[in-house]
């Protein structure tokens, strides 16, 4: 396992905070990256932390780096690719990374944890798009991504 400079000080406080969580961070690469702007992304099997993550307070970077881990324990990725083939051209890979976000986003709030602004959360996306969806509980990404693409490419995201 490669740890990251950067994150170092996070993945400790995630563990501390949240010892499943961190269970999880484990199993995940972590390597700096100067490759993008964002703080942090993942290909699935590493979670990258850029520049920008450094100028995250401890317990947003701590939320940030637990929102890419279970980027890489639920398959995200792998999952978009799956839907991707499956759906060919049709396939909107931003939405289905919307609702991805807004379902690990809703979770980690819920559980106590600080993420970066703006981040949009389940409830809110439900209420935007599917406003007679109440129930935030039983999503997947593929039946969220689903559901968003029969209401009109989830209106009311941005």
């Amino acid at each position: 396992m490669t740890h990251s400079a950067r994150a170092r000080a996070a993945l400790v406080r995630l563990a501390d905070d949240d010892p499943a969580l961190g269970a999880l961070a484990l199993w995940v690469d972590h390597r700096d990256s100067d490759g993008r702007d964002a703080p942090a992304w993942t290909d699935g099997w590493t979670v990258f932390y850029g520049p920008a993550f450094a100028s995250l307070a401890l317990h947003e970077q701590a939320g940030l780096a637990g929102h890419q881990v279970l980027h890489c324990a639920f398959r995200h990725p792998a999952r978009s690719a799956a839907m991707a083939l499956r759906q060919g051209e049709a396939f909107d890979a931003e939405l289905f990374n919307i609702g991805c976000e807004a379902i690990l986003n809703q979770t980690l709030v819920e559980a106590g944890h600080a993420l970066p602004r703006p981040a949009v959360l389940l409830a809110d996306l439900l209420a935007a798009a599917l406003p007679e969806e109440r129930q935030v509980t039983g999503w997947d990404a593929e039946a969220l991504y689903q559901r968003l693409r029969a209401a009109g490419g989830g209106r009311g995201r941005g």
